[in-house]
C-alpha cells in the first residue's frame, strides 16, 4: 500500500514537470546542439563540415577578442559593485516600514522602458562604460536590496537574540549570521545578474548604435551584426564560446552556494 502511494506521488511529479522538460528539450537543447553541430560547418546552407576553422577565424579576429574581452570584463565589474553596494546597503539599512516602502519605489526603475531611461542618460554625456553602469545600478540595486531585506525579516529572531547576549558586534551578527542566512538568495540574484547584463544591449543599442565606441563593443554587438550579415556559421561558433565561460560561472555558483547554505 505504501509502495503504491509513493509510486502514484512520483507519478504525480513527473506529470508535473514533464511539459517544462518536453519545452526545454525542444526550444532550448535541441537548438543548442543544432547551434553547436552547426558551428563546425564552413557554409550557412546546408550543413558541410569544416572542422575547427570557424573557431580559429573567431579567434583570430580582434573584434571577437575585443567584444569578448569586454562583455567579460563590464560583467565582472558591473556584477562585483552591485553586489558590494548591495550588501552595504542591506547591512546599513533596517527593516522598517518606512524603508521598505522607499525599496520598493527604488526598485520601480526594473520596470521602465529602455528609450525613457537612456533618454534621461543622453543629457549627462557620462563616459560609455560610466553610463551603462550607472542604467545596471539603477535598474536592479532597489530591487536587490528589497528582495533580500523582505528574506531577512524571515530569520528566527532568537538566532540574533543569542548572538546579542553572547556580545557579538554588529559585523559579526551580519557577517556570520544575516550574510550566511541570505547566501542561498544572493547566490540566485548572480545567476539572475548574469542574464540581466546581456539584457544591457538594448540600452547599450538605444545610445550608440549597433557600432559603438570600442569600450561598450559587447558580444551581443557581435552577435546582432553577424545575424544581419547572415552569417550563421560564424554566429554559431561565437556563441558557444560565449556560452563556457557563463555556464562554468553558473556551476560554480551552485557548487558554492550548496557549503554555505543554513538549515
Amino acid at each position: 500500500m505504501k509502495e503504491s502511494k509513493k509510486l502514484t506521488k512520483e507519478q504525480e511529479k513527473l506529470r508535473f514537470i514533464t511539459p517544462g522538460l518536453v519545452g526545454l528539450l525542444i526550444f532550448y537543447l535541441l537548438p543548442l546542439c543544432y547551434c553547436a553541430l552547426f558551428s563546425f560547418s564552413a557554409t550557412s546552407g546546408r550543413f558541410s563540415f569544416d572542422g575547427v576553422k570557424n573557431y580559429e577565424s573567431l579567434l583570430e579576429s580582434g573584434t571577437f577578442r575585443m567584444a569578448l574581452g569586454n562583455t567579460y570584463f563590464l560583467m565582472a565589474t558591473f556584477l562585483l559593485v552591485l553586489y558590494l553596494l548591495t550588501i552595504l546597503l542591506v547591512y546599513f539599512l533596517d527593516t522598517s516600514k518606512g524603508t521598505l516602502g522607499v525599496l520598493l519605489i527604488s526598485a520601480l526603475p526594473m520596470l521602465l522602458p529602455p528609450t525613457l531611461i537612456t533618454k534621461c542618460l543622453q543629457e549627462l554625456n557620462l563616459p560609455p562604460r560610466l553610463a551603462l553602469l550607472a542604467i545596471f545600478m539603477w535598474k536592479y540595486l532597489g530591487f536587490h536590496v528589497l528582495l533580500l531585506k523582505v528574506v531577512e525579516m524571515t530569520m528566527r529572531k532568537e538566532w540574533i537574540e543569542a548572538a546579542v547576549l553572547d556580545r557579538g558586534t554588529k559585523w559579526q551578527i551580519f557577517t556570520r549570521i544575516v550574510w550566511q542566512y541570505l547566501w542561498p538568495y544572493q547566490r540566485f540574484l548572480l545567476i539572475f545578474d548574469v542574464i540581466c547584463f546581456f539584457r544591457l544591449f538594448r540600452e547599450n543599442y538605444l545610445l550608440y548604435g549597433a557600432y559603438p565606441p570600442d569600450q561598450v563593443y559587447t558580444i551581443s554587438h557581435f552577435f546582432f551584426n553577424n545575424f544581419q550579415n547572415l552569417n550563421y556559421q560564424r554566429l554559431s561558433s561565437a556563441a558557444m564560446l560565449a556560452l563556457v565561460p557563463v555556464l562554468l560561472l553558473n556551476v560554480i555558483l551552485l557548487k558554492v552556494g550548496g557549503r554555505h547554505e543554513m538549515v
